[in-house]
């Protein structure tokens, strides 16, 4: 498969990569799709009320939220957002603007 992961628990991190998709890949807003991670103990409905209104991404696109025993790192009280979005042609887009960036670098799209 094809998948375009990027997660993270930073709201605004996590909304400056879904407008990056939209805006500037260019997507299929049906193909994109989130999945949170929580805590035993959070409110789900309203994380996933939270992160639907941060990306913009209703909550029917969601998939099962996964919930954890106890964390105990501090700053994750929202959860950690996967932004999922499953595409042949944006994938292999993705990865030739990552080797341009990290090319001179000496990094490639692989590691």
């Amino acid at each position: 498969m094809y998948h375009v992961d990027f997660t993270n628990t930073d709201p605004e991190m996590v909304r400056l990569f879904v407008e990056f998709l939209r805006k500037d890949i260019g997507i299929d807003e049906r193909r994109l799709k989130l999945q949170l991670q929580i805590h035993l103990g959070d409110v789900q409905e309203e994380l996933e009320l939270f992160w639907s209104n941060i990306t913009d991404i209703p909550r029917e696109r969601f998939y099962k939220t996964i919930v954890r025993a106890r964390g105990n790192k501090v700053g994750k009280t929202k959860g950690t957002c996967k932004v999922r979005y499953c595409d042949k042609k944006t994938y292999i887009k993705l990865r030739a603007k990552l080797s341009e960036v990290l090319g001179p670098l000496g990094y490639t799209a692989d590691r």
